[in-house]
């Protein structure tokens, strides 16, 4: 009976999807550099509709699902629900986001804060996925999403990232005049990847005279890593096209989505370098480096180490909370929008969170938005990560911290608050940002930056080799104030520790609408009586000409073609 009961609300879900019309702008933008790029309202019903087709076994099913829901499944059992079991809009996109960010790198817009929320581009391109909340909204009224439905949310946005790319791909076709239809050799599909991923990087408008050329000769110049990356694409595409020759269009759109897929984890390598190089100067196993150290490390590692300490702590990446040089958090530095390649509309390629491992594990484990000290415990201690090995036994000093958060908090532990999240980054500080407080920080792009303070987010090497001089005749610090020098690990968390908490998630007790939970209910109760009954006899209820569907083909356009076979 559950199934038969999850099976309906699914289809009675597509159903008011499919007759309910959508509200809101007629496309959904996003210009860029001048180069507008646009998403009709419609594409995304369809692709939103195609994918519930798919999960109800009503259409063609997404191969991707089962892999979804098995990497959505320990987030959605452990995020705190509404009273009616739901997850609501914060939890939403916290749970995609996170979700996007362990599958492929991608920091989707409008799911995470790369973007700046404030700049007309921005809301323009955060506009996808409100939409697609607007849709589910409008079937079940603001109850929150299940996890099924969850599922349906990230298919349809992999699905309109993959509809990019081959869009993307086409243009490639168009500006190395290849017809579509036409096969290619090997070298043909060596450049055209290659142009596929230059478009990706710079954002170039491949219908310019010369674009194509311009770009390789750029990348060639500033990017060190453009040759070794040529490699990973062929071994992309050869793995992707094993033994093949001759590739087809549709060949080709396989290797280049897979190459959409992978390109953040093949360039999380060089963050992890980013990483490695700053851990040699780590000050006190804290995930901290001091400023001057960390301009003088990007200059002997050729690292692109030259965001000014203005930028820096609007990232949140510096750290001033004790007297003395300001250093870099690390982690927070990594995961940083200036640490950003690919921007293409949708989502940016960024260097992974490695706390994403930590949070899923214990996920996993917990099962539920809040736990004891002691299961918290006993779980991060058998947890390993690229610099901490376990099992291990934690200082009875951070026992003693998760235990007074635990007493702020009726007992328990909320894994979706500042002051965990702030003990997870102490317990794992080379992988785990620190947690500011709301508003405190805005992390922005390099060119945000410049257009917020008409001033670059970078020093020059004068300017750097000038603050690395004074810092070591120590001009950048208070010489009548303790340094931190010598302090233990314990004293060095004292500094630090901040003991305001905030929640990321309180769920709304707002109620369904009654018009939504009528027109639910009556769909519920007919699709019931249609199964029990007879396959057909629902098929007339809501394929006829005058039933739901019948009705929504004459005043919305929707007919047989889309949505006659959901039932």
């Amino acid at each position: 009976m559950a199934s038969i009961s999850s099976m309906t609300a699914l289809v009675a879900f597509t159903l008011l999807a499919c007759a309910t019309p959508s509200n809101g702008n007629a496309f959904l933008s996003k210009v860029e550099k001048g180069d507008a790029l646009s998403l009709s309202k419609t594409s995304v019903e369809e692709k939103f509709l195609r994918e519930v087709r798919g999960l109800t076994g009503k259409g063609n099913a997404d191969l991707a699902i089962p892999a979804i829901r098995s990497a959505l499944e320990p987030m959605w059992l452990a995020l705190p629900k509404n009273q009616h079991g739901g997850l609501d809009n914060e939890q939403v996109r916290y749970a995609l986001h996170r979700l996007f960010v362990q599958r492929h790198g991608w920091y989707i817009d409008g799911l995470s804060g790369v973007t700046n929320e404030t700049s007309p581009v921005g809301m323009l391109r955060e506009r996808v996925p409100m939409f697609i909340m607007e849709l589910f909204e409008e079937a079940f009224g603001q109850t929150g999403l299940k996890l099924h439905e969850l599922v349906v949310f990230a298919a349809t946005l992999e699905s309109l990232i993959h509809d990019e790319a081959t869009q993307r791909l086409r243009d490639v076709y168009g500006a190395l005049q290849l017809n579509t239809e036409e096969s290619q050799d090997s070298t043909q599909a060596e450049t055209t990847m290659k142009a596929f991923m230059m478009s990706l990087i710079l954002r170039k408008d491949l219908t310019k005279a010369g674009a194509l050329e311009k770009g390789f000769r750029f990348l060639d110049r500033n990017y060190p890593s453009w040759s070794e990356m040529q490699t990973w694409m062929t071994n992309v595409r050869q793995t992707t096209l094993p033994g093949m020759d001759v590739h087809s269009f549709d060949d080709m759109s396989n290797a280049t989505e897979q190459m959409s897929m992978q390109l953040g984890g093949y360039l999380d390598s060089d963050c992890r370098k980013m990483k490695d190089a700053l851990l040699e100067d780590e000050e006190a196993d804290s995930g901290r480096v001091l400023l001057s150290n960390f301009y003088k490390k990007g200059m002997e590692k050729n690292f692109h180490f030259v965001e000014k300490a203005s930028y820096l702590r609007q990232l949140g990446a510096l750290d001033e909370s004790h007297p003395g040089e300001p250093q870099v958090i690390i982690p927070n530095f990594i995961v940083s929008p200036n640490n950003c390649l690919v921007d293409n509309g949708f989502y940016s390629i960024c260097c992974l969170n490695e706390c994403e491992s930590v949070l899923k594990q214990l996920e996993g484990t917990v099962g539920a938005p809040s736990a004891t000290p002691e299961k918290i415990v006993s779980i991060i201690a058998s947890i390993s990560t690229s610099s901490v090995a376990a099992p291990r036994t934690l200082p009875q000093t951070m026992v003693a911290r998760l235990e007074l958060v635990a007493e702020r908090n009726g007992g328990m532990v909320p894994l979706y608050g500042r002051l965990f999240n702030q003990w997870l980054h102490f317990a794992f500080p080379r992988e785990c940002p620190y947690p500011h407080t709301t508003g405190s920080t805005n992390p922005i792009s390099p060119d945000e930056y410049l257009k917020e303070n008409a001033e670059k987010s970078i020093l020059n090497v004068e300017q750097m080799n000038k603050y690395i001089a004074s810092a070591k005749e120590g001009l950048v610090s208070d010489p009548e104030k303790d340094q931190e020098t010598g302090a233990s690990k314990e004293e060095s968390i004292d500094l630090r520790w901040s003991d305001e908490e905030e929640h990321f998630f309180l769920p709304s007790d707002t109620p369904r609408s009654m018009a939504s939970t009528v027109f639910r209910g009556v769909l519920v109760v007919l699709l019931l009586s249609a199964i029990a009954i007879a396959g057909a006899d629902a098929m007339k209820r809501f394929s006829g000409k005058d039933g739901i569907l019948g009705n929504m083909e004459k005043q919305y356009g929707y007919g047989q073609e889309k949505c006659g076979k959901l039932v």
